[in-house]
């Protein structure tokens, strides 16, 4: 990330890769860190981030709906919903370069992951057949410490998932922005999708008519 990239860098400071959840819970690079401390370094990466005018792409489902709504063609096709909001972000990436980046090739960096780390290579190869469209490029995969723009990634991921954790236990209420997602959302293009109930429906008849055009 160029010159941002070396801002990043010295704002950790001596910690050596930035993950939000441990940073929120002061827990194992960040022990150390008092509860303002932790709240002011995700402030200030937050701002950072807002700083380069980035698109954020992402995609969420809560696991009841998905366990509740999804077809078992779904399930079969996305064994877990992980791979399911994986398969989202590969799509919107798509969109957006088509609409806005004339079909540019979109190469995708995977953060290592032991558990998701296999299956989610495959979907992706899968999902470049499927959606057969110039617009995805290569995937590699590479360690959250070795990339800031990975890190910067779980920031926001963390930020939406708090906002949706807000509105599974307060129903029908809109979740009051919290001030890091404020702070992002008003410089960046944010193309995050949420899939619900009503959305799963949906998808899953879209799937089964494309397996019916394709058999």
């Amino acid at each position: 990330m160029g010159s941002t990239g070396t801002t990043v860098e010295k704002r950790l400071g001596p910690v050596p890769c930035f993950h939000a959840t441990d940073c929120e819970n002061q827990d194992g690079d960040f022990c150390k860190f008092t509860k303002p401390q932790s709240a002011k370094l995700a402030a200030d990466l937050a701002e950072l981030i807002a700083d380069r005018k980035l698109i954020a792409i992402g995609g969420s489902v809560y696991r009841d709906d998905w366990n509740y709504a999804a077809s078992a063609r779904m399930k079969k096709s996305f064994p877990d919903p992980y791979y399911f909001c994986f398969g989202m972000a590969i799509s919107q990436a798509a969109h957006v370069s088509a609409e806005s980046a004339g079909g540019e090739p979109v190469s995708y960096v995977l953060a290592h992951h032991q558990e998701y780390g296999v299956n989610a290579a495959e979907l992706f190869k899968a999902c470049g057949e499927m959606m057969a469209t110039e617009c995805i490029g290569s995937d590699s995969v590479a360690k959250p410490k070795c990339l800031i723009q990975l890190q910067a990634a779980d920031l926001f991921a963390y930020e939406n998932y708090r906002e949706l954790i807000y509105q599974l236990d307060n129903p029908g209420m809109t979740a009051p922005a919290r001030e890091n997602m404020k702070t992002i959302a008003r410089a960046i293009r944010m193309e995050s999708k949420f899939a619900n109930v009503d959305n799963l429906h949906v998808i899953a008849n879209e799937i089964d008519e494309l397996a019916k055009k394709s058999a």
